[in-house]
Order: C-alpha cells, then structure tokens, then sequence
C-alpha cells in the first residue's frame, strides 16, 4: 500500500509491505508527526514504512519513518509487538535527534 496525504501544509507519504494499515495506525503516525511538528516546526516532508517481518517473531512490527528538514534528514526505526509501540519510539528517537541537533 502507498498512501500519500497533506498533514498540516507537509507531504506525509505512508508506504507498507504485505500488509493493510487499519485507521488506528494511520491515526497513530499523523499524532506522532504532529508532536514531531510541534518540537520542530521547520519540517517539510515525512515518509513512514510498515512492514509485518515475520509471524513467528515477537517483536514482528517494523516502522522505520524519515522526516525531511532542511540539511540532513532524520532517520529512525523500531520494531514491536504493536504499531502503536513501534511508531512510538521511532518517534522518542526523532525526537532525541532533534533536540541533540538544535539544542543551544
């Protein structure tokens, strides 16, 4: 699935392997963006990836998400048991990145 949408005057591009996000995880990664938004206001774009990595692993939900600001890119990934958790943390990591490099 490829889901392209405008968050707030961003481009929010939500791409998943093998599996069909339900409006819960879609909700879910425009929350985290948003609280990405508010710490950082100068984002212009972010791509987020799903994937399912294996039925038999535990922590088998993978979200990695991209947020594009001016200079270099912030990247992280996680994985969980949930999407919930996953995309929680790959948005702490986001956040940590953006206070480590904008912090005064």
């Amino acid at each position: 699935m490829n889901r392209i949408e405008q968050l707030e005057h961003i481009k929010l591009d939500i791409r998943t392997v093998d599996v069909e996000p339900d409006a819960e995880t879609i909700n879910k990664v425009r929350n985290e963006l948003k609280k990405l938004m508010r710490l950082y206001g100068s984002i212009v774009g972010a791509d987020v990836f799903l994937k399912e990595i294996s039925q038999s692993r535990k922590n088998n939900k993978l979200a990695r998400m991209r947020v594009g600001i001016p200079g270099q890119d912030l990247i992280a990934e996680a994985s969980s048991s949930s999407w919930a958790t996953a995309l929680s943390m790959v948005s702490e990591m986001l956040c940590h990145q953006i206070l480590n490099r904008y912090r005064k």
